[in-house]
């Protein structure tokens, strides 16, 4: 009984220390963690038209759930996660759904790191973001590459398709500016 007590107080004791440090990096970066549900991930891999052998980068991502769904259509993914439980939880199911090297999650904040080889990039993250995206997509974004943005659009473009509160941008080429 004495064990069984124990191991509920270090179960609630872990709860809490997740749930700390999950509220220190949403307050700290301006980023909380807000899963996208089944139906939203479906939509947003039905509009990026994923192909086997795309590269997928999933800035902010979270759980993993967008990576895991581009994965099964035969995508490289990889994700940048700024939460490292998230970071962790996210590597985990990639490794046991797909045992695969191809697909990894990064630790770290998005702007740090290129998005050049992505053909397919996907983002939620809050209003405040979006300018600076923005800006990294313009400078680093390979042309024909697929932007979606979950709920919030960038302040500077307009998308070449809205659905469902999702927008969609292609990168354009220099001919096409």
């Amino acid at each position: 009984m004495v064990l069984i007590i124990a191991f509920i107080i270090m179960l609630m004791a872990l709860g809490i220390l997740c749930f700390a440090i999950f509220a220190l990096i949403a307050l700290a970066v301006g980023a909380p963690y807000v899963p996208s549900s089944s139906e939203r991930v479906r939509r947003m891999t039905v509009l990026a038209n994923i192909s086997p052998g795309d590269h997928v980068v999933d800035l902010g991502s979270g759980d993993g759930r967008l990576l895991v769904a581009a994965a099964r259509r035969g995508a490289h993914v990889t994700g940048i996660e700024i939460n490292p439980i998230l970071v962790i939880i996210s590597r985990a199911w990639l490794f046991l759904k797909f045992h695969s090297a191809k697909h990894r999650v990064l630790f770290g904040d998005f702007r740090r790191f290129s998005l050049k080889t992505a053909d397919i990039i996907f983002c939620y993250h809050l209003p405040g973001k979006m300018a600076a995206l923005e800006r990294q997509i313009r400078a680093e974004a390979k042309p024909g590459a697929i932007i979606i943005l979950n709920a919030f659009p960038f302040p500077g473009l307009k998308p070449r398709q809205i659905s469902n509160n999702l927008y969609v941008y292609v990168v354009e080429t220099p001919d096409s500016k």
